[in-house]
Formats: C-alpha cells, sequence, structure tokens
C-alpha cells in the first residue's frame, strides 16, 4: 500500500541561472562546476555527470555538497527564502533598473 510522505525540513542554498549574466558568480560559487558547451547550451556537474541547465532554471547546493538543477517551478514549490531581504538586494546588485518595492517582492514569494 502506498503511504503519503512529506519533505523533511532543510535549508538549502541555491542560485538562479539567468545565462551569461550569472555565469561568474554561479560558476565561482560551485568552484568551477558550470561550463559552456559547443551548442551553445550550459552544462552542471552534477553527482551523476554533466546535465544541461536552461536559463532561468535553479542550482540547489545540498548539505553534502552536491549540486543539483531544479526547473524554477518546482524550486517554487519546494522552497521559500529564508532571507528575503537578501534576495532583493542580489536582485538590485544584479539590475538596479528592476528593483521592486520590498512589499510587492514579498507579495511575488506568498510571505503575505
Amino acid at each position: 500500500m502506498a503511504h503519503k510522505f512529506k519533505r523533511k525540513p532543510e535549508t538549502v542554498e541555491a542560485m538562479q541561472f539567468l545565462g551569461s549574466a550569472s555565469y561568474i558568480e554561479l560558476d565561482d560559487w560551485m568552484d568551477g562546476g558550470l561550463i559552456g558547451s559547443d551548442s551553445g547550451g550550459w552544462q552542471l556537474r552534477t553527482p551523476v555527470g554533466w546535465a544541461h541547465i536552461p536559463v532561468g532554471e535553479w542550482v540547489i547546493k545540498t548539505g553534502h555538497n552536491e549540486f543539483w538543477r531544479c526547473p524554477d517551478d518546482e524550486f517554487k514549490a519546494t522552497y521559500e527564502p529564508v532571507d528575503p531581504a537578501g534576495m532583493i538586494y542580489d536582485e538590485w546588485k544584479r539590475d538596479p533598473s528592476i528593483a521592486r518595492p520590498y512589499e510587492e517582492f514579498r507579495k511575488e514569494l506568498g510571505l503575505e
């Protein structure tokens, strides 16, 4: 008989892959685990080998220091930010012209 399970609470580090604009920061964080491919796409080093990572997906670092890719919709359904203010600051650092009011960002994240 099948049983229901829920994910144990855990905190992970994650960065969203935004293509060339975030390549250096993400690659440094992964200690060289991201490379461009001949086809113009990007490859992510995972414990089971290299995996294609589309722009917009998230890279998750587990407690075992492993990196995995996660589609944006799955990431948002599974994780919530521990530090929303830090996320706002990171977004602003990347492009100050897209900065949004804190309240708007909290609503988008489902925190209000």
